[in-house]
């Protein structure tokens, strides 16, 4: 996988994953990027300032250890301190720097084992480049990915986010030589109100999961699939729950979706399936975001 140039790696202190740092630095090595290395903290109260010199110093002595024994030749590696709310200076670093991938362990302390922090789902929410979230230890080394896709077509916007959800899925798919699991689920609003009817609905239903399975395969037709390990998942049901099923019957390791709503309306900056799924999820989770998405955050 060769497309990022400009990669951010978000050190999550309290988190016991050490495998994460050196398959982000080899990555970065793959992809001949620059790699940022960053500690976020909030900013000290002002009766502590005269101690930020060696809090600064202690920071950065954290993330040069998590290079120790990572072998580093060959990647442009700088250090960034950042300070504030978490989610908002990471965002902020992700447009001054011109980052195209964030990754990061996640933060602990979820509401539930299968529930992202707050700062995590800020930065699904909000981050305008891909965001990677690991919850295991083995940072790239996967068995199985799901490809969450969204093949409506009253919904032209998301054709994008599947073309970039299959980009990332199949290059990592390739590089863990893992199989991968495209994922849809069609699903009608008022579905069981319509299966009551007499005049045709029920065959109308048949019909969607049809033309689903069409635009799949159409889609899967304009990419080089060889030698991938790929199987396809289509059924009537509401999406976030069925990306969730299978995800869970394939024992996923990662699942890439894209993760903005499919209304227009300010403010909506995840989508009510990508909040449900994730809201759920109790694997790594790589979030993407189509051409032009604007951050709320300055």
């Amino acid at each position: 996988m060769q497309r990022f140039k400009n990669i951010l790696f978000v050190n999550e202190p309290g988190t016991s994953k050490t495998g994460t740092p050196r398959a982000v630095v080899e990555l970065a090595r793959r992809n001949g990027a620059r790699l940022t290395l960053c500690d976020v903290a909030y900013e000290l109260a002002r009766s502590f300032t005269q101690l930020k010199q060696s809090l600064e110093a202690l920071r950065r002595q954290r993330l040069e250890a998590l290079l120790e024994d990572i072998d580093t030749e060959g990647v442009d590696i700088e250090f960034v301190l950042l300070d504030g709310a978490p989610f908002v200076e990471v965002i902020r670093q992700v447009r001054r720097g011109e980052h195209d991938l964030v990754i990061k362990n996640a933060e602990p302390g979820g509401l539930s084992e299968s529930s992202f922090g707050a700062n995590d789902m800020h930065l699904m929410r909000k981050c305008p480049c891909p965001l990677w979230i690991a919850r295991s230890d083995h940072f790239g080394q996967y068995r199985s990915i799901v490809a969450a896709l969204d093949v409506d077509p009253d919904v032209p916007a998301n054709t994008e986010l599947n073309e970039l959800v299959l980009d990332l899925s199949t290059s990592l798919a390739r590089q863990s030589g893992c199989g991968i699991h495209v994922v849809h689920g069609a699903w009608v609003h008022n579905e069981r109100l319509l299966r009551g009817l007499s005049n045709g609905a029920g065959n109308a239903l048949v019909d969607l999961l049809k033309e689903r399975e069409a635009q799949l395969t159409d889609l899967l037709a304009q990419r080089d699939l060889d030698g991938l390990d790929l199987q396809v998942h289509l059924d009537r049901a509401r999406p976030a729950d069925y990306v969730l099923d299978v995800a869970t019957r394939v024992g996923a390791d990662l699942v890439v979706m894209g993760s903005v709503a499919r209304t227009g309306v300010p403010g909506f900056f995840i989508g009510n399936t990508a909040e449900r799924i994730l809201s759920r999820l109790r694997c790594s989770a790589l979030t993407v975001k189509p051409t032009g998405f604007l951050t709320p955050i300055a």
